[in-house]
């Protein structure tokens, strides 16, 4: 009779244990849940109906940009531009006798022949020069400028046209023209 009352006695505690808890806490939270999600889908739907008045003018806080008209020259003096001297006179009078190794003023690589025929002759009526080529070397096209026995003067040349907003200029060693 004593295993039987503690078989009992057992069988109810274990009863008890499984019953407190099995109690699922979301059954608790879900009322409160629901009744907030309620409330806010109410109050957007009453400030989606709300239209809202704006009544604001800007116009008193508008300020007025004049920008002065810029006036452009093409003539360009070469005093200012550090000791580069063009010899396109020199070179009108003279041909061309041969080739050396020298240096050039690499201005352009470009893929579009256009491209680099503007560039070219921008670069002819700004700087009175007639020894701009433009050498074809698959897939490209470089516009190429002077004809330098010595560096220093190609980059006197490289430093004007990069003044002229030819960024991307540069020198390179190339054959070069000799004139007669």
């Amino acid at each position: 009779m004593l295993k039987s009352r503690v078989f009992y006695s057992s069988a109810l505690v274990l009863y008890f244990v499984l019953i407190s808890c099995s109690a699922s806490t979301g059954s608790r939270y879900e009322n409160e849940n629901n009744q907030n999600n309620i409330s806010k889908h109410q109050s957007t739907n009453q400030k989606d109906t709300e239209q809202l008045n704006e009544d604001f003018d800007i116009t008193p806080y508008k300020t007025k940009i004049t920008i002065a008209d810029k006036k452009t020259t093409n003539s360009v003096s070469d005093e200012i531009w550090f000791t580069y001297k063009p010899n396109s006179t020199e070179t009108k009078k003279k041909t061309i006798v041969g080739s050396s190794d020298g240096f050039r003023v690499l201005v352009l690589i470009t893929d579009n022949l256009d491209e680099a025929n503007q560039v070219r002759s921008e670069i002819y009526f700004n700087n009175k020069s007639e020894e701009v080529y433009i050498d074809f070397e698959p897939p490209f096209y470089k516009v190429k400028m002077g004809d330098f026995d010595t560096e220093r003067s190609a980059n006197e040349l490289r430093f004007k046209l990069n003044q002229q907003g030819y960024l991307e200029a540069k020198v390179i060693k190339d054959k070069i023209n000799k004139f007669e």
